[in-house]
């Protein structure tokens, strides 16, 4: 075999981390040297129809030759694995046969009931042995219980309060915290001439025209009218100067109230 047809080639695998350096003849085609990378490396290499053979990053055909190819002495080709290889059993470690579990009388390694194991018990200060612990979710307590209650004829049941259990907080959002806390002050802040004149203040240094600044303030007009009286509306405009559809006219009249 003359010298210049075999070439020092360099494979190279990322996952697992190996590589390879071999003469390969540049008329062995793409199948056979993976069959030869198999046979050289049976513990690391798997089989040729498990393998890919990339050079440059384009995929090498099994069926073509080597030198169909723009390759030359030194060259790197990536070996990427469809199947992991298999693994072989060696004669110095041996096989280890699962043994089956033995049934035992141990009060402690079994429990007829499902709710005697602490993973599973009623009592919520019991903790489970081992693992990671699940976060205790609030539960609601009637208090007091009324099978424990004595009424003396013609006397009126107490009440049962409702108490949360405080052992889990759970942090309330925004909107809820405002709602239960706070009176709402919305109406009372777009019922304002300021608010809206502030708010053209702002649309006028977002939009170029006139036109697009009044269109998107009859948006958001339009969009409040339902809790607005026809005096306040009236007031709005009287302070922004913006009269309706566009600031071009005033809409239609019903009642001394705009609609449209």
């Amino acid at each position: 075999m003359p010298l210049d047809s075999v070439i020092a080639l360099t494979f190279k695998s990322l996952k697992p981390a190996l590589t390879y350096s071999h003469p390969i003849s540049l008329t062995d085609t793409i199948l056979s040297i993976k069959e030869e990378l198999h046979t050289l490396h049976p513990n690391d290499v798997p089989t040729a129809e498990n393998q890919r053979l990339l050079l440059k990053g384009k995929a090498l055909a099994d069926q073509k030759l080597l030198k169909e190819y723009n390759i030359k002495e030194g060259d790197t080709v990536n070996l990427m694995f469809k199947a992991p290889p298999p693994v072989k059993q060696t004669a110095d470690v041996p096989l280890v046969t699962p043994q089956p579990v033995r049934a035992t009388s141990d009060s402690s390694m079994a429990s007829p009931n499902p709710f005697a194991s602490t993973g599973g018990s009623l009592d919520p200060d019991v903790k489970p042995s081992g693992g990671r612990r699940h976060q205790r979710i609030p539960s609601v307590v009637l208090s007091p219980s009324p099978s424990n209650e004595n009424h003396s004829p013609g006397e009126k049941p107490k009440e049962i309060l409702l108490d949360l259990d405080n052992t889990a907080s759970v942090p309330l959002s925004p909107v809820l915290r405002d709602e239960m806390t706070l009176t709402s002050t919305y109406h009372d802040t777009i019922a304002k001439p300021e608010f809206w004149e502030g708010l053209l203040k702002f649309l006028q240094s977002q939009f170029q025209t006139e036109s697009d600044v009044h269109a998107a303030f009859e948006d958001f007009l339009r969009a409040s009218k339902v809790g607005l009286t026809a005096h306040e509306i009236a007031l709005i405009r009287d302070r922004t100067g913006v009269v309706g559809m566009a600031g071009l006219c005033a809409g239609p009249m019903v009642d001394g109230m705009e609609v449209g």
